[in-house]
């Protein structure tokens, strides 16, 4: 199931008083050779969104609509087995990125990702790829690849 990022039941706003500054996204790894312009167009196209503790930023198995980058808050990473196994993956804090690959690959979401706390996030909805990130995939591919190679089969 695909989600609007904007129009969403979640708690979901561009809120004024935020500073979507081109520093914020220029420390992302995989953004950070892109010139001014570019940077701009992505942030402007940055959808700002918090989630309460408990909350389910996205469902394994859902069509990975948006990279995901953290700037408060901790989040767990969970993949689920058929017989209901529950494994925790990863915890992620801020200052991370997640889901690259999936937007990049235009795949599913690996896994499920859930607020440990009170978080906020800036999504760079999959359509922010007509700002040609292709030339940044590499480096992203660079960042997300040693996680990925640390999953286990459940």
């Amino acid at each position: 199931m695909s989600h609007d990022l904007r129009n969403e039941g979640r708690s979901c706003c561009i809120l004024p008083g935020m500073e979507t500054s081109l520093d914020k996204f220029r420390a992302i790894a995989f953004l950070n050779g892109l010139d001014d312009a570019t940077l701009l167009e992505l942030a402007q196209g940055a959808v700002w969104r918090e989630f309460a503790s408990g909350a389910v930023l996205f469902l394994e198995g859902e069509a990975a609509s948006a990279i995901y980058y953290l700037e408060f808050g901790w989040v767990k990473v969970m993949k689920s087995s058929t017989d209901g196994r529950e494994q925790i993956l990863r915890f992620l804090g801020p200052g991370e990125t997640f889901n690259e690959l999936g937007v990049f690959a235009n795949k599913s979401n690996p896994a499920t990702a859930m607020a440990l706390e009170t978080v906020g996030v800036w999504l760079i909805p999959r359509e922010a790829d007509s700002v040609q990130l292709e030339p940044f995939f590499f480096a992203c591919l660079d960042s997300a690849v040693p996680r990925f190679s640390t999953l286990p089969n459940l």
